[in-house]
């Protein structure tokens, strides 16, 4: 479980910050996404005293056509060393103190008071993943489109081999706004040998000045002042490692 959901949002945030390798014939269209994925990463370096804010929601095709599609909608927040993920599912709450996971399913929480805790889900594993899966693809198009009244770029990468052997994706459509200058929805078509037949991650909403939401301390958005659960939390476990 737990594993299994954040590794759907480290692809999620890994195309809000990948730069493809493209053919010559693709120099130009290459420049114009590097522009539009640098004001992407900016969720990755917040300003002093601003709260990044990212919505983003995934949608999963199962190969079996008797499966249902299932859908998972997900918020970001960063301000400094805070970083909030939360779906329906699994939330994660974490700043330079404390870093807590919640299981909302198991009711369960998993508490560890380290810096490092749960550091794979910032910097690292999604830089490896961006560099293994970015110097193995080759881009096949890049070409303008226009749905729902939006002009897009969209650029199609096709893993090699070895891509296709470790993470199961066998293309890779990425759509960008061209009035926004943002990423707009990535579609990560899978190998035969996947349960997903496809996968859809649709970026909702970029802000990079999010008024609406303070960012408290990641303890106090778990326990109250006295040492309890917060309400919204009553009746689940806790585990403190």
């Amino acid at each position: 479980m737990r594993y299994g959901i954040m590794i759907m949002v480290y692809l999620a945030l890994l195309w809000s910050e990948a730069l493809p390798v493209v053919a010559p014939a693709n120099g130009q269209c290459l420049e114009e996404v590097k522009a539009y994925i640098r004001r992407s990463m900016e969720l990755s370096e917040p300003g002093p005293n601003k709260v990044y804010y990212l919505h983003l929601s995934m949608d999963n095709f199962p190969r079996n056509a008797t499966e249902s599609p299932q859908s998972m909608d997900i918020e970001v927040f960063r301000k400094d060393e805070a970083l909030i993920y939360e779906t329906k599912q699994v939330a994660v709450y974490k700043d330079s103190k404390d870093a807590f996971m919640v299981i909302h399913p198991l009711k369960r929480i998993v508490w560890e008071e380290s810096n490092e805790s749960f550091s794979d889900l910032k910097t690292t594993q999604i830089a490896e993943m961006q560099l293994t899966i970015i110097e193995n693809s080759e881009v096949l198009s890049c070409t303008a489109i226009e749905r729902e009244g939006r002009a897009l770029k969209r650029m199609v990468l096709q893993p090699n081999e070895k891509i296709k052997e470790v993470f199961g994706a066998q293309k890779l459509t990425i759509d960008f706004d061209l009035l926004d200058e943002l990423l707009k929805e990535v579609t990560i078509e899978f190998t035969a040998a996947n349960k997903l037949k496809r996968q859809v991650i649709s970026y909702h909403t970029y802000d990079y000045d999010y008024k609406e939401r303070t960012i408290a301390a990641s303890r106090d958005l778990i326990f109250t002042h006295e040492g309890a659960l917060q309400p919204r939390l009553k009746g689940y476990s806790v585990i403190k490692n």
